[in-house]
């Protein structure tokens, strides 16, 4: 069933080859069911398996509204850079990708992707918006960091979520301890 819908990847086979060539079957599933979905979508793959790499596919889809907000542990900031230049170039490459690693940090009007800590952007509201503009594009990586409705990040990060047109959500544990952890995530999806 999925094999005929295969075709609408061929974006990702055509601008970025390196990227479309190391993905695996169950990834291109999931990169087709987030592009059905409008990339509104939670992905709770287990942890190895490929979740950063499927979010990277499907905002290539969405490249008009860019830039991309990164919103992830502290601890994972740089995955997230050096997998982006990795492989997003040569449309995402140093001049125009921000780390950001203090709330002192900004960024230029030419950036295409903006990667922040949960940490940092539940501290500073200058990081939430792109010169004024709401995010269009954003994903939340270790998305159960949203789990409990009265934490600070929660109350921050969810209307970030809410006002994108496309927020995919990443989970290799969606459900901690209670199935009602699980239900903040998708909500907002």
């Amino acid at each position: 069933v999925w094999g005929c819908c295969f075709n609408s990847l061929v974006h990702l086979k055509k601008n970025y080859p390196k990227l479309y060539s190391s993905l695996r079957p169950f990834q291109k599933v999931g990169i087709m069911a987030g592009l059905k979905k409008d990339a509104r979508i939670l992905i709770g793959d287990e942890m190895g398996l490929g979740k950063t790499l499927q979010a990277l596919s499907i905002i290539t889809y969405f490249q008009k509204e860019w830039p991309v907000l990164v919103v992830c542990p502290s601890s994972i900031r740089f995955q997230w850079y050096y997998q982006a230049l990795d492989w997003l170039a040569p449309h995402i490459n140093e001049s125009n990708i921000t780390l950001i690693r203090s709330c002192s940090d900004t960024y230029t009007p030419q950036t295409r992707m903006v990667i922040v800590s949960y940490d940092i952007i539940t501290r500073t509201d200058r990081l939430r918006s792109f010169y004024g503009s709401n995010f269009q594009v954003i994903i939340a990586d270790e998305s159960h960091f949203l789990k409990n409705s009265t934490a600070k990040r929660t109350r921050i990060v969810v209307p970030l979520l809410h006002r994108a047109r496309h927020a995919i959500l990443l989970s290799g544990t969606p459900a901690l301890n209670n199935p009602t952890e699980l239900y903040k995530q998708p909500k907002h999806t």
